[in-house]
Parts: C-alpha cells; sequence; structure tokens
C-alpha cells in the first residue's frame, strides 16, 4: 500500500486482509481518498466475536481496537451498517462503509448512503 504514489487518488477502496493491519490500511487509504469517497471494511462484527469477550485471538482484538479507534476518529463519522458482518459506513469528507460478499440464497438488501 505505502509503495502506491501517494499524489494519487482513489474513488473507492475495499479493506479485507490481515485484521492485525487494519489501522495501517485505514490511514494509508484515507490519506489517498478524495473528498466523499468510499472505502469498504469488511469483518466489523467478525461473526459476533468482536462482543464475545472470551475471544481474546489477536484478530478479534486488532478488530475491537480498531472499532473502537474509529468512533474516536474526527476525520469522519462512523455509521454501522447492520447485514452480514458488520459493516461500517463513515461519511464525512471521505465516506466509508463495510461489505460483506454476496452469500448464496441470502436476501440481497442495496445499501444506501445519504449525506446529513
Amino acid at each position: 500500500m505505502r509503495a502506491l504514489p501517494a499524489a494519487e487518488t482513489i474513488d473507492f477502496a475495499f479493506i479485507d486482509a490481515d485484521k492485525t493491519n487494519n489501522r495501517g490500511y485505514y490511514e494509508e487509504i484515507l490519506r489517498r481518498t478524495r473528498p466523499n469517497g468510499l472505502v469498504l471494511i469488511d469483518n466489523v462484527i467478525w461473526g459476533g466475536r468482536v462482543i464475545d469477550s472470551r475471544d481474546e485471538s489477536a484478530d478479534t482484538r486488532a478488530i475491537r481496537e480498531f472499532n473502537d479507534f474509529l468512533v474516536t476518529d474526527k476525520r469522519v463519522d462512523v455509521v454501522m451498517i447492520p447485514f452480514s458482518d458488520g459493516p461500517h459506513d463513515l461519511p464525512q469528507e471521505v465516506n466509508f462503509a463495510g461489505a460483506h460478499r454476496h452469500e448464496p440464497g441470502r436476501n440481497k438488501s442495496p445499501l444506501h448512503h445519504t449525506r446529513r
């Protein structure tokens, strides 16, 4: 990610990588996302494990810490869209949303975003 030209801007990004590095990906993408762009962040609920106090795996702890950070980040507003595995939508100068791949047989609900 850091190897990409910093001056290039993007309209859309999707974060679905190793969870312990979500914050680093977020920062790199945020710097490159144009105002009103969209970034999807996958697995923010992590199959419910983020609220399971018995789950102390590195990935689960990293997702909890990342989610806690996002709600304090003044550069964005945080909105969670409750479908599938817990997407985030962080509208502000940069809009962020989390999504999950479609699974056959599941209801296909459109994702709508409305600016305040």
